[in-house]
């Protein structure tokens, strides 16, 4: 069972998660770009870093004060509730991947996923609309 909903945590708890994911999430991103990974929006290291991030913490820190009642493993709660966390982050990792390789997948064999060279060297707002994304 994933608790990362709402009324898991306190207001003061949500500010704490808020600011750690944040901040891992922040990291992530210079992490990637360090590396050289190709991953243009930052999409996975904001939003799926930051979110498995906010899931665990919300784990550690869930109060019995807050509306679900349920309390964190860091204020006595069971401690095998991490493991089935971390199981429920793995298991949305894996349909995600999953599914994002099959809809690429799909496009790939049906109207294709990849622009010609020229067109990558020109960019494409260039060349499709005449326009440039970024002042020079």
């Amino acid at each position: 069972m994933a608790l990362s909903r709402f009324g898991d945590i306190t207001a003061i708890g949500a500010l704490i998660v808020g600011l750690l994911a944040g901040m891992i999430g922040s990291w992530a991103v210079t992490w990637k770009t360090k590396w050289g990974i190709d991953e243009t929006l930052d999409a996975f290291a904001v939003h799926g870093v930051g979110g498995i991030a906010g899931t665990i913490c919300v784990v550690l820190i869930g109060s019995s004060a807050a509306p679900a009642g349920i309390t964190g493993v860091l204020f006595g709660g069971e401690p095998s509730i991490i493991w089935r966390e971390l199981v429920a982050v793995a298991a949305t990792c894996l349909y995600s991947f999953g599914m994002t390789a099959l809809i690429a997948w799909a496009l790939k064999k049906t109207i294709g996923i990849r622009v010609d060279e020229q067109t990558e060297q020109i960019g494409l707002d260039e060349a499709l609309h005449a326009e440039t994304a970024y002042a020079d």
